[in-house]
């Protein structure tokens, strides 16, 4: 029997969907293996540079690259990577009207991919770390005030303290006390905000500028909440460990009923697996153990970002259904019409329930080079020669203190 041209069509839908879905999961899989050591990270630029990535995935495509370059100590084509992925991710902020009907249709993976605030935020504090191990204090000033600029596009609920830490300690390097004050105030509400209690350095920082400014009355009120000593000196030698990974998405697939409808809906959305607790980190200095306190927890940053986002995301995809099952419903009609066996309508029906459930699918993709903490060594030392050794970093960091310089460097360590 010869199909009619409804059933055609939704067997032309359902291989177009089993096809784009078996492209959207081929997207740098396995990626994350490659990243502990420099000749894996080399095999994996050269792929990547070869990879034509889809628009809509290109400016996670970039993003994973320039981190490589990062990794790898190829500062200026990591800056260069990275400004065009701002670059994109602000023209695609504008999401096109034909996305926005394939998204509706299919499912989020059509749309553009952009980065979520802890992602973006992140873009501006590793691009100004670029800056700054290529000795361009200046540049590394101008990403803080841009990532500074889009705090006003955020929910206010996503805090990100580190990075206004990571800002203050940037305008103390560009000789501004008073920038760097204000950075650091804002850090310490921030950290109170969300009940992780400031780290120490921060504190120190805080409270020794408050001292330089002559702000003694902000000083006492510190000082009475945090009982601590903190030095004259200005610290000259900073090291920032960024260790680990952020988690994997993973599909998280669910079934709701809608009395409304009289049916149920199986939803894909996305998650991530258990978390798992940081170890404690340390660092060598000329052969002197350290130990360094955590500042910054990207792991649960993500996390939290996502769970508020998910009420979001499940009305997008009950919706969505809604709409594919009228479409179906539609089409079965239109079947009805033009053969009116019932054969051609079971088919229908059949192939519109696997039309449905295979174009339903989580949008897994994310920043996965991410590092899921950053922890801090921050101290005055004598002018001189300084070694710097990380656990799990491939190669100690050689540093050089002046007599007026500051030294701000970010290590990675992956394994962690």
């Amino acid at each position: 029997m010869a199909l009619c041209r409804p059933v055609q069509w939704l067997a032309v839908c359902l291989y177009c969907a089993c096809l784009c879905t078996a492209c959207a999961y081929s997207q740098h899989l396995g990626m994350r293996q490659h990243l502990t050591s420099k000749e894996s990270r080399d095999n994996l630029i050269t792929q990547l540079e070869k990879e034509d990535a889809k628009n809509i995935d290109q400016a996670v495509h970039l993003l994973n690259l320039g981190m490589l370059y990062r990794l790898n100590g190829q500062y200026r084509k990591s800056i260069g990577i990275w400004e065009t992925a701002k670059r994109i991710i602000a023209e695609q902020r504008a999401t096109s009207i034909s996305e926005g009907v394939s998204s509706f249709l299919v499912n989020n993976n059509e749309q553009s991919y952009s980065p979520n605030a802890t992602e973006e935020q992140n873009l501006y504090i590793l691009q100004a770390a670029n800056f700054l191990d290529l000795n361009r204090p200046d540049d590394a000033r101008v990403e803080v005030l841009q990532r500074e600029q889009l705090l006003k596009e955020y929910p206010p609920y996503l805090l990100y303290p580190f990075a206004d830490y990571f800002a203050g300690m940037v305008f103390e390097i560009n000789h501004e006390p008073d920038q760097a004050l204000i950075s650091y105030r804002r850090a310490v509400n921030g950290y109170n905000r969300i009940n992780a209690g400031p780290p120490t350095p921060l504190l120190q920082d805080y409270a020794r500028l408050l001292q330089y400014l002559d702000e003694h009355e902000e000083l006492n009120a510190l000082l009475e909440t945090w009982p601590i000593t903190y030095p004259k000196h200005k610290p000259n030698l900073t090291i920032l460990v960024a260790h680990g990974l952020v988690p994997e998405k993973i599909e998280n697939r669910i079934t709701r009923f809608s009395a409304e409808h009289n049916n149920s809906f199986t939803i894909a959305l996305p998650d991530y697996p258990p978390s798992r607790a940081m170890a404690a980190m340390s660092i060598n200095v000329n052969g002197a153990k350290h130990a360094i306190s955590r500042v910054g927890n990207i792991d649960a940053m993500v996390r939290y970002e996502l769970e508020q986002s998910m009420d979001s995301l499940l009305a997008q995809a009950i919706i969505r259904q809604i709409a594919k099952r009228g479409i179906a419903d539609a089409v079965a009609e239109e079947a009805q019409e033009v053969d009116s066996s019932a054969s051609s309508g079971q088919l229908v029906s059949i192939l519109s329930e696997v039309l449905i459930i295979a174009t339903e699918r989580a949008d897994l993709r994310s920043w996965n080079s991410l590092p899921a903490g950053i922890d801090i060594y921050r101290t005055h030392q004598p002018q001189g020669s300084y070694i710097v050794e990380t656990p799990g970093v491939e190669q100690p960091l050689t540093v050089e203190i002046g007599n007026a310089n500051q030294v701000l460097r970010m290590v990675h360590q992956i394994g962690a």
